[in-house]
């Protein structure tokens, strides 16, 4: 792809507290899962697996929301896109030259 359209960034740039919330979402409802098993005994454990869990969850917001440029932008809308951080109906906001680029590149 070419240089990522203003436009497009500015797209971005607004859904990034959706997505992030989305990210954040999801990993809290895993830690739930995690850390609601009522017949778990061994409770270190679970905290091994809770803060595995923790560790894989930084280094996913890390990935997808850190360090956001317009050089690395093509890069955090395909993380957000393989995520499921944003729906196809937001994916729609994009120019077709920015959705085409990200669908060729996925496929």
């Amino acid at each position: 792809m070419q240089k990522f359209p203003e436009k497009d960034w500015e797209i971005l740039t607004t859904l990034k507290g959706v997505a992030l919330e989305r990210l954040c979402r999801r990993i809290i409802d895993q830690a739930s899962a995690i850390t609601c098993k009522p017949d778990h005994d061994n409770h270190h454990e679970l905290y091994l697996k809770l803060s595995a869990h923790i560790q894989h969850a930084n280094k996913m917001v890390a990935d997808g929301f850190d360090d956001m440029r317009r050089s690395n932008a093509v890069l955090k809308l395909i993380y957000w896109r393989v995520e499921k951080l944003i729906s196809d109906e937001e994916f729609l906001a994009f120019s077709r030259e920015t959705r085409d680029g990200i669908n060729q590149i996925l496929r």
